[in-house]
């Protein structure tokens, strides 16, 4: 207990091994304070007018003002426990889940050498998750939305823009808008609220626009349920993985990247494709893409022709 209460606050103590006392240079509080009660220091300016500048800017005022601007070292800060957020250890330690006489074999994630595998029993973030008061401790935002009446779903961690039906990019799509716009149209209140009501107009953010930020979630949407399949829980169960697995944001977006172009059959039958029009003597030049000529160039007879006789019209 005694022990406990001496650390509660920081505290300053002398190093006892002369090799580490060293010089170092003074922080800015330090330099202002010298600088204020030195003579003339009152001409460098005052308190707020001194803390705007850099600490280069201090130290080359304090040297003409005849203040060093290091010091030799000789003590060394040790921080106290009061104020201060309690760690995953001292938790588990209070409530009587880790081994006093084995503290040093406890890690955030302890491993098997060899193997590679988490030992549960000793990995800090693996016993604090199966702790009960933690697992089912709500956030902050579902505990507000639960007292006003509604349920709030928090979506994954790694791409929490889909949630909505893309809204994410829509106010991304604004707020990257209202950035780009000169600071004379930002400035007076008129001006602000005006502004603001122009990036929230449908004006700029059209029918079309919205329509494209919601298909994009889609993709990311797709790929999350691709992994819920059966055929991609089945897969794992062959590959030993038990039916679970570790979804990482590489693997989302190699996912998304799939599961877009799996539509796409022009990608994966070709020559299918090819054979079936071949067959049915279908123009897909005429019929599907005329309108997208700039990406199937197709050539008509007598089109060189028809170019020469109006370039020479023209000339």
């Amino acid at each position: 207990v005694e022990q406990r209460r001496a650390s509660k606050f920081d505290r300053v103590v002398p190093i006892e091994d002369r090799t580490k006392w060293k010089n170092k240079n003074k922080t800015k509080d330090e330099l202002i304070e010298e600088i204020l009660n030195a003579p003339n220091g009152s001409l460098a300016g005052d308190r707020k007018s001194l803390k705007k500048k850099l600490l280069g800017e201090l130290q080359e005022i304090a040297e003409k003002a005849g203040i060093s601007k290091d010091y030799f070292c000789k003590t060394k800060k040790i921080a106290g426990w009061y104020g201060k957020c309690k760690g995953i250890e001292q938790i588990l330690r209070e409530s009587g889940h880790l081994d006093i006489s084995k503290l040093s074999e406890y890690t955030l994630e302890k491993r098997d050498k060899e193997t590679g595998e988490l030992i549960k029993e000793f990995s800090l973030r693996r016993m604090m998750a199966s702790r009960p008061d933690f697992a089912n401790e709500v956030s902050q935002l579902e505990f507000i939305g639960g007292k006003v009446g509604c349920n709030v779903i928090i979506t994954t961690k790694y791409h929490a823009e889909y949630a909505g039906e893309g809204i994410e990019y829509t106010w991304g799509f604004q707020k990257c808008f209202y950035r780009r716009q000169p600071l004379k149209r930002k400035k007076g209140k008129a001006n602000f609220f005006a502004l603001v009501d122009e990036c929230l107009s449908r004006d700029l953010v059209t029918t079309e626009l919205v329509r494209k930020f919601s298909k994009r979630a889609r993709d990311y949407m797709q790929a999350y349920c691709a992994f819920e399949t059966d055929e991609m829980k089945e897969g794992l169960k062959e590959s030993g993985k038990g039916g679970k697995l570790n979804i990482t944001h590489a693997m989302i977006e190699k996912m998304k990247k799939v599961v877009s172009s799996h539509r796409a059959a022009l990608d994966h039958d070709k020559q299918f494709l090819d054979r079936i029009i071949k067959e049915e003597g279908f123009s897909v030049v005429d019929v599907v893409i005329k309108s997208e000529s700039k990406y199937v160039p197709s050539k008509r007879a007598g089109s060189s022709k028809d170019l020469e006789s109006k370039r020479a019209k023209k000339k």
